[in-house]
């Protein structure tokens, strides 16, 4: 499966899982806020992008969500519910995996990295 397809796939799911929350008779927390992680992925020593690197998330709505950059080392990922001390995941075979501890309180957080070999 290329990686666009894989993308449409991964946004179609989360409008899926968003419109069920809203549905929801269940659902008490009327000021529940979801959100989005941005950002780029690039070697440390040349700068490049890196493409296909893993981008995942603690505490999804969708555990074991994967999300991948696209060959300009950039990525979106659905972070679902907003909240303080998320750690967000980048790992690249040949490169040491990455974790960032942030708080994610903006509807779209930029969450850059700088891998290294």
């Amino acid at each position: 499966m290329s990686l666009s397809n894989h993308l449409r796939i991964s946004l179609f799911c989360y409008i899926i899982v968003l419109l069920l929350q809203a549905c929801s008779t269940e659902h008490t927390d009327q000021n529940l806020r979801l959100g989005w992680v941005e950002g780029q992925v690039t070697d440390s020593l040349s700068d490049n992008p890196i493409d296909s690197a893993i981008i995942s998330l603690a505490d999804t709505l969708i555990a074991g969500d994967t999300n991948y950059t696209d060959t300009t080392g950039s990525y979106l990922a659905f972070a679902g519910a907003l909240g303080p001390n998320r750690s967000v995941f980048c790992r690249k075979a040949g490169y040491q995996p990455r974790k960032k501890m942030v708080d994610l309180l903006q509807d779209t957080t930029r969450i850059d990295f700088k891998m290294v070999p």
